[in-house]
C-alpha cells in the first residue's frame, strides 16, 4: 500500500520511512563514535554497543517521525562552516598563546528569525561547535550564545549563519543567502 509509508505507528511512523530514519541515527551515531574514538578494533567493539545505546536512548526521547530529506543545498555550507572554524580556531590558539591580546567576553542575545523546524536547532549547534562560542540558551524566538569576543562574533555574523541554514534547509526559499542571484 502506497499510503502506508506515511502512517502514524503508535507515536512513530511505519513502513520504508521508519527504516531509513532509524538508519540515519545509526550512521550519525557511528560516525560520530569513529570521529571520537577511531577505528581500532576495541573502540569498534565498544562503539557497536555505545551506538546502540544511544540509537535506543534516542527513540526514547524523540520517537521516530518522518524524516525530510537532506536539500543538497546544505552540502554547499561545508565549506563555509570549515572555513569559520578554521579562523575561530586560529583565534582561539592565539589568545592563548598570546596572553596580551585582548578578550571581551560577552552573552550575545539574536533575536531568531523563526523559532520552529530545524535552523533555530542547526544554529544552536553550529554556533555551539565554534571555537569561541557556545549557545547558552534559546527560548522562543532569542538564542543567546557566549563568545569570548564580541568582536570576532557579532550578532551580525550569527543572523548571517541562520539565513544561511534557512536557505539550504527550508525548501521553499529560492534565493541563496544575503537575497542576491548567484
Amino acid at each position: 500500500m502506497a499510503g502506508e509509508d506515511n502512517r502514524v505507528v503508535e507515536g512513530g511512523i511505519g513502513g520504508r520511512r521508519a527504516a531509513a530514519t532509524l538508519a540515519q541515527r545509526v550512521v550519525v551515531f557511528a560516525l560520530l563514535w569513529v570521529a571520537l574514538a577511531g577505528v581500532s578494533g576495541a573502540a569498534l567493539a565498544a562503539g557497536g554497543v555505545a551506538v546502540a545505546v544511544a540509537t535506543a536512548a534516542s527513540l526514547r526521547l524523540s520517537p521516530l517521525r518522518a524524516a525530510r530529506p537532506l536539500p543538497l543545498r546544505a552540502l554547499l555550507l561545508i565549506p563555509l562552516f570549515l572555513r569559520e572554524a578554521i579562523v575561530a580556531g586560529v583565534d582561539v590558539a592565539l589568545r592563548a598563546l598570546r596572553p596580551s591580546l585582548p578578550m571581551d567576553p560577552a552573552i550575545l542575545h539574536h533575536r531568531l528569525g523563526t523559532a520552529r523546524g530545524p535552523v533555530p536547532m542547526a544554529l544552536a549547534f553550529l554556533v555551539s561547535a565554534l571555537p569561541g562560542t557556545l549557545a547558552t540558551d534559546w527560548q522562543g524566538r532569542w538564542l543567546h550564545v557566549y563568545t569570548i569576543d564580541r568582536h570576532q562574533h557579532s550578532l551580525r555574523s550569527i543572523a548571517a549563519m541562520e539565513r544561511r541554514l534557512a536557505w539550504a534547509l527550508t525548501p521553499h526559499r529560492q534565493r541563496p543567502p544575503g537575497g542576491g542571484r548567484r
